[in-house]
């Protein structure tokens, strides 16, 4: 939940958050995927931390689990694989 005071982060702030390049969150923008983020202006962009914290809570995974392979998306856009046992082949969900 977003509350009035949720804390902007810079691209380089949230990199660290996540212990990312700011290059890669620079990428994921370009290709649609990684962490919501707050676009304002042409060049200014920052993060909820929030958003940041959904992001990483969306990506655990519980022991026993297979791992579910998602490029850094969010939504839509985003096409996720999902590993289907040992020596298995990775195989493409339906959207």
């Amino acid at each position: 939940m977003t509350t009035t005071t949720d804390k902007l982060l810079t691209t380089d702030e949230a990199a660290e958050y996540l212990r990312l390049s700011p290059r890669t969150l620079i990428k994921w923008r370009r290709t649609g995927t990684g962490p919501r983020y707050v676009a304002s202006g042409s060049k200014l962009v920052c993060y909820r931390e929030s958003d940041l914290a959904a992001y990483v809570e969306s990506r655990i995974v519980e022991p026993g689990e297979p791992p579910t392979i998602n490029r850094g998306g969010f939504g839509p856009r985003s096409r996720s694989k999902r590993w289907s046992g040992a020596g298995a082949a990775v195989t493409e969900q339906p959207r």
